[in-house]
Parts: structure tokens; C-alpha cells; sequence
């Protein structure tokens, strides 16, 4: 019998969620998949000062 194997993909991007190239790839994404989740969002971190 021929059975559907399962994928599971974890990818980090460089960009917050409210930006529109990266709002409009998840998207895209989330049409491509059964499920897709957004671990966080989070600000850039500001450089550390000597």
C-alpha cells in the first residue's frame, strides 16, 4: 500500500511578521501546507555598547 509521508520543516527568516514581503510569503506558504505555525516575531536586538 502506498502511504503519504509527513514532513516537518523548521526555518528561521530575517524580518517580523508585520512586514508585507514577509507577511505575503507566509501566506503563500500557508497555502501550500496543511498546517503552518509561527513560533515568533521578534525586534531586532540592538548592538551591545563598550
Amino acid at each position: 500500500p502506498q502511504t503519504t509521508a509527513e514532513y516537518l520543516f523548521f526555518v528561521e527568516v530575517a524580518g517580523h511578521v508585520t512586514d508585507s514581503a514577509v507577511a505575503s510569503t507566509l501566506e503563500k506558504l500557508g497555502k501550500l501546507t496543511l498546517r503552518l505555525e509561527v513560533l515568533g516575531s521578534y525586534p531586532k536586538a540592538m548592538p551591545v555598547s563598550d
